[in-house]
């Protein structure tokens, strides 16, 4: 399910860019009306990531600030396992930098416009390689974690860390 679901996402995003490109391009279609709703999608998309982690923060400052009475009144719970930050997650923090670094190299060759195109794709690629990886890191690191065998699995705080 999961690479049928990855296949499915990436081939209709493609599917979905290459006509929003034919339709700018191509056919001219893309307007200043147009294109303000572009802007504004993409500031609305911006806003709605500002409040998901704003309500994960809220989330976390809540339960740690003041915690439950049937957790002993003890962030965290006595119970937690906590996982090394030295494996998974560095290694993760290490792709995402990574990614970022060639995704921001080929940004910054687009915008010198002396770089080859073909430079260009291959710094594009390597970043969604890169991010393909830190999914499928993520992935593990949530099958292999503690709560993922636990009730806990069944509360919003192992929907809410992952």
């Amino acid at each position: 399910p999961y690479l049928l679901s990855l296949t499915l996402v990436i081939s209709s995003s493609m599917m979905w860019w290459s006509s929003v490109k034919r339709e700018s391009s191509l056919l001219g279609l893309h307007n200043k009306p147009m294109l303000k709703t572009l802007k504004l999608s993409f500031a609305l998309f911006i806003i709605s990531e500002a409040l998901l982690f704003t309500s994960m923060f809220w989330n976390f400052l809540h339960n740690s600030l003041s915690p439950a009475m049937d957790l002993g009144s003890y962030w965290p719970p006595n119970t937690t396992l906590i996982a090394n930050p030295y494996l998974l997650p560095t290694y993760g923090t290490i792709l995402l930098l990574s990614s970022s670094m060639f995704l921001t190299k080929a940004h910054h060759s687009m915008t010198i416009k002396t770089t080859k195109t073909s430079n260009i794709n291959k710094n594009i690629l390597k970043t969604i390689i890169l991010g393909l990886l830190f999914l499928d890191m993520q992935m593990t690191e949530y099958t292999q974690s503690n709560f993922a065998m636990t009730t806990f699995n069944e509360s919003s705080f192992s929907s809410i860390f992952f």
